[in-house]
């Protein structure tokens, strides 16, 4: 006689209510039944696949919460006075250093895969948005005009475009450019994660 395997028709896996994996949802499962053939003969079996999904919401205060906010904060040097150099590029290498620093940190935490993780997508990302920030900041210092920003104070902002210098006229697109440049990569990367 030869023993078979079978599942029940009717809901043939049965779980506990309080039986859970940390930081995963199950979402689905499949079963199957099978025969396994050994040197000592062929044995039926039953097999049971699991479909895990990470919760995302532990990782969103720890990691992504905190990450645009040290992306953003990279942005003051386009609000400050061209002259404080200094400032200026303390920030965006603070950020830079910060952001590496992070993304080192988040690296150690999770498992080593052959394959790129979500979170080294954002991290990525966020990186580039500061470094291209620390670049911008080093291409106006260079281009050396300090000129005043508040020479129209109260003209409209036509006027003080027309009336900018170069590199002012690169921190105004700075000021635009990178907050909308960081929602649009949010709205991209939300919906494909």
């Amino acid at each position: 006689d030869t023993l078979s395997y079978l599942w029940k028709e009717d809901s043939p896996v049965q779980m506990a209510s309080n039986l859970s994996i940390p930081n995963m949802i199950l979402e689905d499962f499949s079963t199957e039944t099978c025969n396994v053939k050994t040197t000592t003969g062929e044995y039926s079996c039953l097999s049971l696949g699991l479909t895990l999904r990470r919760a995302s919401s532990p990782y969103v205060l720890t990691e992504y919460v905190p990450y645009s906010m040290i992306v953003i904060i990279s942005w003051a040097p386009f609000w400050l006075k061209q002259k404080d150099t200094l400032a200026r590029i303390g920030i965006t290498l603070v950020t830079l250093f910060m952001a590496s620093a992070k993304a080192a940190d988040i690296n150690e935490s999770l498992p080593n895969v052959a394959y790129t993780k979500a979170i080294d997508v954002w991290t990525g990302w966020c990186v580039m948005f500061i470094f291209t920030a620390f670049v911008v900041c080093v291409v106006i210092n260079w281009l050396g005009e300090n000129e005043k920003e508040s020479t129209l104070v109260k003209a409209d902002a036509v006027a003080r475009w027309k009336n900018a210098s170069l590199t002012l006229k690169i921190d105004y697109v700075a000021r635009l450019a990178f907050p909308l440049m960081f929602i649009l990569f949010n709205i991209v990367y939300w919906s494909i994660y």
